[in-house]
């Protein structure tokens, strides 16, 4: 049965795949759920990448992807994102 809570990341190992047309990117990070006082209920994950260090946030209240199983990517769990899902104004 597949995770449909963020809260259910704390502390695990995600891969986020970043699509934007033919373009695919997978970024992989350790996640800490937290309570943010502008954003409300918040997934952090710490991307540890060769340019440089940085975080991956996404909100409980707008987040509606679909969280998957890891493993074949080395991670505990797998969150896909579109370029669309990832750009608010």
């Amino acid at each position: 049965m597949p995770l449909q809570r963020l809260s259910q990341l704390h502390r695990r190992t995600i891969a986020v795949d970043f699509a934007h047309g033919n373009l695919k990117r997978t970024l992989r990070g350790s996640a800490l759920y937290s309570q943010d006082p502008d954003l409300g209920s918040v997934l952090t994950i710490n991307v540890n990448d060769d340019l440089g260090d940085f975080d991956v946030v996404l909100r409980e209240e707008e987040f509606d992807g679909e969280i998957l199983p890891g493993a074949s990517s080395g991670c505990d769990f797998r969150i896909s994102l579109s370029v669309g899902t990832t750009c608010s104004s």
